[in-house]
């Protein structure tokens, strides 16, 4: 459990540097050109995205017992997920694959613009986070 508390608030307070950072140089660049709660939600969700595929690598790290199986398995669930967003995204027949993956969630114009569309994809990615780390958790205890 701690290692997943980890994982999640080392990730939160590496993007808070970056998006700090990236504020305030724009405002010193740009003053007043950014348009800074709309940016704040684009990186909310994009942190939600990043929680959710390091949910599922956590989850595998906890339901293999052999290294080898819990990387590879941590791994390619994220990359298979992101290779079905970018075939998706070719369009035409393979254009329903992009809704197998989590990173369908992460479309920045509609985070940007669709306040309804952000709050959905807060809430299941949000749902997600829990359910995997959760179930991380259960796993893990269960072996012990």
């Amino acid at each position: 459990m701690t290692q997943g508390w980890y994982l999640l608030l080392s990730t939160l307070v590496l993007m808070g540097i970056q998006v700090g950072a990236l504020i305030s140089m724009s405002e010193v660049m740009f003053p007043g050109m950014l348009e800074i709660e709309t940016f704040l939600w684009l990186n909310l969700v994009t942190y939600l995205v990043l929680a959710v595929a390091s949910g599922m690598t956590f989850l595998c790290s906890c339901v293999f017992s052999e290294g080898k199986y819990a990387i590879g398995f941590g791994a390619a669930i994220p990359v298979v997920s992101f290779m079905l967003k970018m075939f998706g995204e070719v369009g035409g027949k393979v254009e329903v694959l992009k809704y197998g993956s989590i990173y369908m969630l992460l479309e920045p114009v509609r985070v940007m613009t669709d306040s309804q569309f952000r709050l959905y994809a807060i809430v299941g990615l949000s749902v997600g986070i829990l359910v995997l780390y959760g179930l991380g958790i259960w796993v893990f205890n269960r072996k012990v």
